[in-house]
């Protein structure tokens, strides 16, 4: 399983991927987003509104989010 930590100015977001689309909007929503996870890119710089960083607890799982690149969104 992949985590996606979400930050949207002081608000966070700990969510575990995949989930259903409309429940991942309706958290997004719970964070001040009102953008579509399509719309989100996985990036995690400090300019950006929005913040994205993949990780896992397995190691199989660590090397999976490697895959994804700040090209990438929240829906790929």
């Amino acid at each position: 399983m992949i985590s996606a930590l979400i930050h949207n100015e002081n608000n966070t977001l700990l969510l575990e991927l995949p989930t259903e689309f409309v429940s991942f909007q309706m958290k997004l929503l719970s964070i001040g987003i009102r953008q579509r996870p399509q719309d989100i890119r996985i990036t995690d710089n400090d300019d950006d509104a929005v913040r994205v960083k993949l990780f896992s607890e397995s190691d199989i799982g660590n090397h999976l989010t490697q895959v994804f690149s700040e090209s990438d969104t929240l829906t790929c």
